[in-house]
């Protein structure tokens, strides 16, 4: 039975790949560690970035995911051109709706700025 589905797109700089988890559908499995540690050895990535808002992160968490600690990793946002620093990412969203997520998936990033 499929439980969840993901988009993700792989980024490649300077010889490094990092994966890019844009969306998510469905539940948050939990244990999803090593089937991730897979994930990453297959696609040569270094990381799996996760970037997202949900009322409650817990299940995430118990998937393998953590919050950055800024002091300790690098997990570059902009790639066109590339920055090599942590950005902070901010959102606003209004609804009655309480029950919501937020994934961040490049959208107008996503093209090529430069050639």
């Amino acid at each position: 039975t499929l439980v969840a589905s993901f988009f993700a797109r792989i980024v490649e700089q300077n010889n490094s790949k990092g994966m890019f988890i844009t969306d998510w559908l469905g539940k948050f499995p939990k244990k999803l560690y090593n089937a991730f540690e897979v994930l990453l050895e297959v696609n040569q990535c270094e990381f799996i970035s996760f970037m997202c808002y949900v009322k409650n992160p817990k299940p995430i968490y118990a998937m393998g995911f953590k919050l950055l600690n800024k002091d300790e990793n690098l997990i570059p946002v902009y790639f066109e051109p590339f920055v090599k620093e942590n950005i902070d990412i901010y959102f606003a969203f209004k609804s009655k709706n309480k029950n919501y997520a937020i994934f961040k998936g490049d959208s107008d990033q996503d093209r090529i700025n430069k050639l």
